[in-house]
C-alpha cells in the first residue's frame, strides 16, 4: 500500500504537476498550440505560459479543487478563447466573481448552477497565489505577469448538472461534487493508523516489501498492510483523482507523523541541474506541494471529521 501511494504521491502529486518546464515536459497539447500560433519572438513566453495554463486547468478538475464542477465552465472558457493561457484566465476570473457573487448573496441564490459550482470563497484566492508561484518560479528575474486579453466567462448557456451532484432540483454544494465519501474516510483513517502507530523504519520496510510484491491486488494489499478489505479495495480502485486525493492526503498524514519521511522525499527528488536557478526551482515546487497539502488537510477535517 504505501508503495503504491508513494508512487501515486511522487507522480500524480509531485513530479507531474511540480516539473518546472523544460525539454520533454510542456504538454504536446501546448508545444502544437504554439507552433501554431506563436512568433519566433513569442514561442518561449506561449510554452510557459500556456504549460502553466495546462498544469493549472488540470488541477482545478481534480477533486480536491473544484472537480467535475469546474468541466463546464472550462468548456464554455474553451470555446470563447483560442489559448490554454487564455482559457486559464477565463477561468480564474469566473472563480473569482463567482466567489464573491457567493459572499453576496450565498450559493442557494446562484441560479447558474456552473457559477454555483465554483463559487467556493477559500479555493478562489489559493489557485490565485498557486498560480502566483508557478509564474515566480518560471520568470524569476522577468517582469511580473500583467495580464492577457481573454473573453471572460459568460454563464453556462442552460442549467447543467456537475457530474455526480444529487438532484437536478437543487444547486449543489462544491463539497458535494467531490465528496471523499464515508468509504473513503474510513479507508483515509486506517491508512493514517499505519502511518502513525509505526515508525519511519517499519514504514519504509513495508514500502519496501510492496515494491517487491509489485501490483498487489486487495487480497495481499490487505495482508500485508494490515488494510480491511474494504479499505484496500478502495485505494485500488476509483480514477485520477481518487488517486490524486489518495496521494495528497497521504501527503497529510506523512506531515503529522513523520515528517522526516516527507523531508527525505523532497530530497530525494531535488533538481540536480547545475543551471543557477535550480535551488529556487525546488523551493517553490516545495511551497506548492505544501499548498496542495494544505488543501487536502482541509479537506479531510471537513469531510471526515478529523481532528
Amino acid at each position: 500500500m504505501l508503495q503504491r501511494l508513494f508512487t501515486a504521491l511522487t507522480t500524480t502529486l509531485f513530479l507531474a504537476p511540480l516539473a518546472t518546464p523544460a525539454l520533454g515536459n510542456i504538454p504536446q497539447p501546448v508545444i502544437e498550440q504554439c507552433n501554431a500560433t506563436a512568433t519566433a519572438s513569442s514561442l518561449p513566453d506561449c510554452l510557459k505560459d500556456g504549460a502553466i495554463a495546462y498544469e493549472m486547468l488540470e488541477l482545478v478538475r481534480s477533486e480536491d479543487f473544484y472537480g467535475s464542477a469546474a468541466a463546464p465552465v472550462i468548456s464554455e472558457c474553451e470555446d470563447r478563447n483560442e489559448t490554454f493561457s487564455t482559457t486559464w484566465s477565463c477561468f480564474q476570473r469566473a472563480a473569482d466573481n463567482a466567489a464573491e457573487t457567493r459572499g453576496l448573496i450565498g450559493v442557494d441564490n446562484i441560479a447558474d448552477r456552473c457559477i454555483a459550482g465554483i463559487s467556493d470563497e477559500a479555493l478562489a484566492p489559493r489557485i490565485r497565489e498557486i498560480y502566483r508561484e508557478r509564474r515566480r518560479q518560471l520568470y524569476p528575474n522577468g517582469g511580473f505577469y500583467s495580464g492577457n486579453m481573454f473573453y471572460p466567462f459568460q454563464g453556462c448557456p442552460e442549467p447543467v448538472e456537475p457530474e455526480g451532484s444529487a438532484s437536478a432540483d437543487t444547486v449543489p454544494e462544491p463539497d458535494e461534487t467531490a465528496s471523499i465519501g464515508p468509504d473513503g474516510c474510513a479507508a483515509l483513517n486506517e491508512i493514517e493508523a499505519i502511518i502513525a502507530s509505526r515508525s519511519a523504519g517499519k514504514l519504509r520496510e513495508l514500502s519496501a516489501e510492496l515494491r517487491d510484491i509489485g501490483d498487489p491486488d486487495a487480497r495481499e494489499l490487505g495482508a500485508a498492510t494490515g488494510l480491511s478489505e474494504g479499505a484496500a479495495d478502495y485505494v485500488l480502485s476509483g480514477d485520477d483523482d481518487r488517486g490524486w486525493t489518495i496521494a495528497a492526503t497521504l501527503g497529510v498524514f506523512l506531515r503529522a507523523h513523520h515528517p522526516e519521511l516527507l523531508m527525505e522525499f523532497f530530497q530525494q527528488h531535488e533538481t540536480t541541474s547545475p543551471h543557477p536557478g535550480a535551488d529556487m526551482g525546488d523551493a517553490m515546487a516545495q511551497a506548492f506541494v505544501t499548498m496542495i497539502i494544505d488543501a487536502a488537510d482541509d479537506r479531510f477535517r471537513s469531510e471526515c471529521g478529523a481532528s
